[in-house]
């Protein structure tokens, strides 16, 4: 590391394991960003050279998305085991796991009656699509009105970037003559909205990624819009087997729904969906996290 810090030997062959799997031209930013914290560890432990655990300890800061290469670095044993334990479905123990986040106190818009949600993901029936299902069970107990979209039912543009949408008034809102009309209407006059997706690669599906983009077009470029206040909840899913993994990326999700007047007053995660617990339906393994989902879901109403 190109700083006065000195390394142990241990702490050093550990730094380089895990910027092994990153292009070299990004370790002098990996390395600044580790450094920072690391000299937090030599203060507070008043301590002259890093050591293996300081090093771990300021990567599960810096990179809390990346935990499977700080935990091969800090307990390889569990790592493996975790690994193995997704071979193969148990249905007495399984790893999936349903959770959700506490709501907040302050609510800003009123109890929702009409409720819209939208799948942004690919697989019909699949673990996200089952959980969100539960959700809308729960919202549907509670008395509203509920209706879903799916992206793969819909024929869905990725946004091209002309700003048409900035230039002219347009009554569709977009230049871009697909199914989204209907989208922004729903999006735009609901009492809550339910928006779930699942995460690939470390962040939101492409098509999440598409139906964010495509709210552009609702804007004005000085953000005067005045949107109507409404409830909002969000369902994500992924396959490490750690419900809070992806808590930053939810977290953004959150703040781009906010900006047009979506309070997000829920959020039902599931993860654990690696190889063998991928298949469809195994959210719903995990009983009480789905009954904590319609839970939510009636919370949207309440």
């Amino acid at each position: 590391m190109e700083t006065k810090q000195h390394f142990t030997k241990d702490a050093q062959e550990a730094l380089n394991s895990f910027l092994a799997p990153h292009p070299l031209i990004t370790h002098p930013h990996h390395k600044r960003k580790i450094a920072g914290s690391v000299e937090h560890y030599l203060l507070k432990e008043n301590a002259q050279e890093v050591t293996k655990d300081m090093l771990v300890k300021a990567l599960e800061d810096c990179y809390p998305h990346n935990e499977p290469s700080t935990l091969r670095l800090k307990d390889p044993e569990k790592m493996m085991g975790a690994i193995k334990q997704q071979q193969a479905v148990d249905r007495e123990n399984p790893m999936v796991q349903i959770s959700c986040w506490p709501a907040p106190e302050a609510q800003i818009a009123p109890p929702a009656q009409d409720v819209f949600a939208f799948y942004g993901g690919s697989r019909k029936g699949g673990n996200t699509d089952c959980i969100m299902d539960a959700v809308l069970e729960g919202a549907q107990a509670g008395g509203a009105r509920v209706e879903k979209v799916s992206f793969c039912d819909k024929n869905l543009s990725p946004c091209t970037g002309c700003l048409g949408c900035q230039n002219k008034d347009l009554e569709t809102h977009c230049v871009i003559k697909d199914d989204m009309p209907y989208i922004y209407k729903r999006f735009l006059e609901c009492d809550a909205f339910v928006f779930g997706f699942p995460v690939y690669t470390g962040r939101e599906s492409a098509q999440a990624a598409i139906f964010c983009d495509r709210l552009k077009a609702l804007t004005d470029p000085w953000r005067k819009t005045k949107f109507k206040q409404r409830r909002g909840l969000m369902v994500a899913t992924w396959g490490w087997p750690s419900d809070s993994i992806y808590e930053g990326l939810v977290s953004q999700m959150s703040t781009i729904l906010f900006m047009f007047g979506v309070e997000v007053i829920s959020v039902v995660t599931g993860s654990g969906f690696w190889d063998a617990y991928y298949q469809k339906g195994t959210a719903q393994l995990d009983q009480e996290g789905m009954e904590k989902a319609r839970e939510a879901g009636r919370g949207l109403t309440l």
